[in-house]
Parts: C-alpha cells; sequence; structure tokens
C-alpha cells in the first residue's frame, strides 16, 4: 500500500501479473485496521489494471472478494456511502 498523507490504495497493478484475489487481501486487511470501514472508499486504477488483468469484470470479482468477510452495511460504506458522505452527493 503507498504511502501518502491523506490516505493510501492498494491498485492491481501494483500486485503484478499472476494476483488473485487472496494476494490483495493483505492490504485491504490493513486498510480496514489503519482507516476504519467508514473512511474506506472504492476505487478502481483502470485502465491501469489491465495491465495485470485481463478484463474490468475480473477486477471487480477481485474487488467484491476482498470484501466478502465484510457485513453488509460495512461493504455498503466502503461500496458508496463513504463516497456519497465525502462528496455530498446525493443518497438513493
Amino acid at each position: 500500500m503507498d504511502s501518502h498523507p491523506r490516505g493510501g490504495h492498494a491498485g492491481l497493478t501494483a500486485a503484478g501479473h499472476g494476483w488473485t484475489p487472496a494476494d490483495l487481501q493483505p492490504a485491504v486487511a490493513r486498510a480496514f485496521e489503519v482507516f476504519g470501514l467508514e473512511r474506506l472508499m472504492i476505487g478502481g486504477d483502470w485502465p491501469f489494471s489491465l495491465l495485470v488483468a485481463d478484463s474490468y469484470g475480473d477486477t471487480r470479482t477481485a474487488t467484491r472478494a476482498t470484501l466478502a468477510q465484510l457485513t453488509g452495511e460495512e461493504r455498503a460504506h466502503v461500496l458508496g456511502g463513504t463516497a456519497t458522505r465525502t462528496f455530498r452527493l446525493p443518497s438513493g
């Protein structure tokens, strides 16, 4: 995970070729630990992720797999709630 004064990220391109969702899990778990679920939001590094993935669908499936252990409410924070709140987007 890259260090940044305002946050960090765990991009697929950093994982390299042949990655699996399990390879991403330690970085995702660390982000949960450091920032807490209510401060995390999903992001993508598309189109760069296609350098190490076959399709956007593969990256989406891998992302969902790294969130599988979360409750529905926790997943909702990461997959949209945090962005909605942070950027003051309309909810619903």
